[in-house]
């Protein structure tokens, strides 16, 4: 018992050398704070399939979104993806996107900009709004949805919510020749 003791001491003593000797040292906390947005990054990207009573096919939502509300899902960055799939469709040209705006006494209005692979579309939103944009026709649609400035309703003076905010995606409509 008493040489397995010793040998298990000489080891640790090796092992803590050679880790002191090879000039290791600790993470920063900068270091830690990039690995853990990494993490979360990496872990917000997946994809969330919404299916909400305004909406026909499933829509998926990829990066930029917070998880899915029963009416709909926030845009949490300022570039969103949302990746549609319908096989109803053969005519699809088009997709109505259904979206209302964090909105405030100070913030009146938030400039958006909808991109699919064949058109781009900018509005100011003051309200909720439908709107039109023109797809490939294929099956599987990606949008991204563009935002210039995400706050928080906190910051609004809307609450306490400390999350970054932009729109909210109701709805998604199909629209065929």
């Amino acid at each position: 018992m008493r040489a397995s003791f010793l040998s298990f001491l000489v080891g640790g003593l090796i092992v803590s050398w050679t880790w002191l000797s090879s000039g290791r040292v600790e993470p920063t906390s900068q270091e830690l704070q990039q690995t853990l947005a990494k993490l979360e990054e990496s872990l917000s990207v997946r994809s969330r399939e919404v299916t909400t009573d305004r909406s026909a096919g499933r829509w998926l939502l990829q990066e930029g979104f917070h998880h899915p509300d029963r009416d709909g899902a926030w845009t949490s960055q300022s570039t969103a993806t949302i990746r549609f799939i319908s096989e109803k469709f053969d005519d699809l040209r088009a997709i109505k996107v259904a979206m209302v705006p964090l909105l405030s006494t100070d913030r009146r209005s938030v400039a958006v900009t909808l991109k699919s692979s064949v058109d781009q579309v900018t509005t100011l939103l003051n309200s909720e709004e439908t709107i039109l944009i023109a797809v490939d026709g294929s099956a599987n649609q990606r949008i991204q949805v563009l935002c210039d400035d995400p706050v928080t309703p906190y910051e609004l003076g809307l609450g306490l919510d400390l999350r970054r905010q932009c729109v909210k995606v109701r709805s998604l409509e199909l629209v065929g020749e």
